[in-house]
């Protein structure tokens, strides 16, 4: 698989740089000079008589306009792919070719560039599951509506916050007593004042790192009795953090992660908003598709996340879910403890059951799924 994925990538790469670097400029150079070879022929009208020299020179001129541009694509595609760890060299090197293959007219190596390089397809051995190809435009559209909707939660209205917070805690409370061993919250240790600030004031950057990467890897569970796989790339962190800008939004990502979970795919990201050494918040990105088809995006969730000594809490409009990993058991397993949740006349109130979903690195042993039954307060 690896073998042949790298063959189509090479394939790929050849045929961009012929479309990029022979372009319209090139062509007509060659079809000019592949004329006048012609002309000299057939005894065209004496205005219409050039000599050899001309066609070899068009036919000169086209070739080293050619090469030339093969030389700076070439160079920019390589500091774009140059294999090395997530980290500042690989981003620059990648997020630079990009902006130079805009100026220089390489509209196939920015794509190859944002498709392949600058947010890793992460195919073969360590990640299979599939990426869409406008995947680099998704990730930044979606980092942005999750920032509109972070903001949303305590620009709008300061009691939907406190209305927020207030059920998240309420709803640990009331399930803690009725979780089983060993998937209760013995590690969400959270108030009504330690959520509110990492809301309002985001966590720290590794702190966000260190609870993607818990999660990093294949899993294996059920929602309802659906059996769900999901699979979360290696952690890949930017410094100096990649900027992306929409309207009246800028945001800077230090990090993110891939996922694939079943039914569409996603981004977890650690980023700062207006400037890149502003306070550090997490950010979730999830596109619903059809047939596990990535094209056939019929939904989009953003989400804002906490993270907790390890562990997750991603919230919706509609849902918050507890995320817990345990790695240190054999197999490893992580939980998803949640509830949904509806606004109604101004204020926020559960909606249903609550549930659980565990998820192991085991296909053939899946946890079956748990209905919280929880009495509204």
């Amino acid at each position: 698989m690896s073998i042949l994925y790298d063959s189509i990538m090479q394939i790929q790469i050849v045929l961009s740089l012929l479309r990029d670097c022979a372009g319209p400029f090139v062509i007509t150079l060659l079809i000019m000079a592949g004329f006048i070879f012609i002309l000299r022929k057939v005894n065209p009208p004496i205005l219409l008589q050039l000599n050899k020299q001309h066609g070899l020179l068009l036919f000169y001129i086209a070739i080293g306009w050619f090469v030339v541009r093969s030389l700076f694509w070439g160079y920019y595609a390589y500091e774009a792919s140059i294999s090395r760890p997530p980290g500042s060299f690989r981003m620059n090197g990648a997020a630079h070719a990009i902006q130079a293959a805009g100026q220089w007219r390489f509209p196939q190596l920015q794509a190859l560039a944002k498709t392949h390089w600058l947010i890793p397809e992460n195919k073969g051995p360590g990640f299979s599951k599939p990426m869409p190809s406008d995947g680099f435009a998704r990730m930044q559209d979606g980092a942005i509506e999750a920032e509109r909707f972070r903001r949303s939660l305590y620009n709008n209205d300061t009691n939907q916050l406190i209305y927020l917070v207030k059920e998240i805690i309420g709803f640990k409370e009331s399930v803690a007593p009725i979780l089983e061993a060993p998937y209760g919250f013995d590690r969400f240790d959270i108030s009504d004042k330690t959520l509110t600030q990492a809301l309002k004031d985001g966590v720290s950057l590794q702190s966000g790192l260190d609870s993607f990467q818990a999660f990093a890897g294949a899993w294996y569970g059920l929602w309802e009795e659906n059996p769900v796989d999901h699979e979360w790339s290696q952690t890949e962190q930017y410094s100096p953090p990649y900027k992306i800008q929409q309207e009246n939004i800028t945001l800077y990502i230090h990090a993110l992660q891939y996922a694939w979970i079943g039914d569409g795919f996603g981004w977890n990201l650690v980023i700062s908003p207006e400037t890149p050494d502003s306070n550090t918040f997490i950010l979730g990105s999830v596109y619903h598709v059809r047939d596990q088809k990535p094209s056939q995006v019929y939904l989009h969730r953003p989400h804002v996340g906490v993270a907790i000594d390890g562990n997750l809490i991603w919230i919706t409009a509609g849902e918050v879910f507890f995320e817990e990993a345990y790695l240190e058991r054999s197999p490893q397993q992580y939980s998803i403890t949640g509830f949904f949740y509806e606004w109604q006349n101004g204020q926020m109130n559960r909606k249903g059951d609550g549930f659980q979903a565990v998820y192991s690195r085991e296909s053939k042993n899946r946890v079956p799924w748990r209905r919280l039954s929880l009495q509204q307060e």
